[in-house]
């Protein structure tokens, strides 16, 4: 057990590595492959945007196979889940996709 001076670095993964993980590209995927026996730590927020992308590109049954998966190849950020609100992050990451509306200044 570490004592209180020393650091413990684990690795975080956000959306976008485990997406290339799960694409196969490189060298993202081998990167991510690598840190998995180490269970690296990934935030619940980033899970529900890899479901939302799956579940578009892929269906509803393949998104819920990768979040399973996650959960267990991963340490999934315990104080996230009932703070967010499913239906707000699928909004959010929709307006994201918009082009913005703003105009640019000259």
């Amino acid at each position: 057990m570490p004592s209180r001076g020393d650091k413990v670095t684990r690795a975080a993964l956000d959306s976008w590595a485990v997406l290339r993980w799960l694409e196969g590209t490189e060298p993202a995927a081998a990167r991510v492959e690598a840190l998995l026996p180490q269970r690296p730590v990934m935030s619940w927020l980033n899970v529900g945007e890899v479901a939302y992308i799956t579940e578009r590109s892929a269906g509803p049954e393949m998104a819920r196979r990768v979040v399973r998966d996650l959960e267990m190849l991963m340490e999934l950020d315990p104080v996230t889940p009932a703070g967010v609100d499913p239906a707000a992050v699928e909004q959010w990451l929709a307006a994201a996709a918009r082009p913005s509306r703003r105009r640019r200044r000259r």
